[in-house]
């Protein structure tokens, strides 16, 4: 198998970042809450490495970071024996989305206090550009980037007792 190491790089700038959000929390009774989180967060320079199949495609553009035993059997290369992945500021990245929740609370007199509550998160759009230079690509919807995230939660307060239930969906 092909030996990789992760080396640092004293070169590597720190990650920029822009960001815009806009909130809103309305309360329609004394007893419930609306709360509306509008956000865009735009990054730039993202600290990340390549796998070791993408330089060894590209060596001649990662000089000392494919290692190679000596030629044998009249080759010009010699066997690769270890690949070194520097961290890079390589990708780029926009996301949008609205965060919301909605919760009540009642009170169950003699019983305690009940909050049920709503949260959850739409993503509206999410763009990521792994490397400059190659094309930006929508990633909303696949593997780590689903469109919407739900809870949905119930909480009852006895004294000093509390009982909690929750349920998460994500799609």
């Amino acid at each position: 198998s092909l030996s990789t190491v992760s080396l640092a790089n004293p070169a590597l700038k720190p990650e920029k970042s822009d960001s815009y959000t806009l909130g809103l929390l309305l309360e329609p009774t004394d007893s419930s809450e609306i709360v509306l989180d509008a956000w865009y967060i735009e990054r730039r320079g993202e600290v990340d490495r390549l796998s070791a199949q993408e330089i060894l495609n590209r060596e001649d553009m990662f000089p000392g970071m494919v290692m190679r035993l000596p030629p044998a059997n009249g080759e010009a290369l010699g066997q690769v024996y270890q690949v070194r992945r520097p961290y890079l500021n390589l990708a780029k990245s926009r996301t949008s989305g609205v965060d919301y929740e909605l919760s009540q609370r009642i009170s169950l007199e003699s019983w305690g206090r009940l909050r049920l509550s709503l949260k959850g998160t739409r993503m509206l759009s999410q763009k990521q550009q792994y490397e400059q230079g190659r094309p930006v690509v929508d990633v909303l919807g696949f593997y780590k980037s689903p469109r919407s995230k739900l809870q949905l939660s119930a909480n009852l307060s006895v004294g000093d007792w509390s009982m909690s239930l929750s349920g998460n969906y994500q799609s």
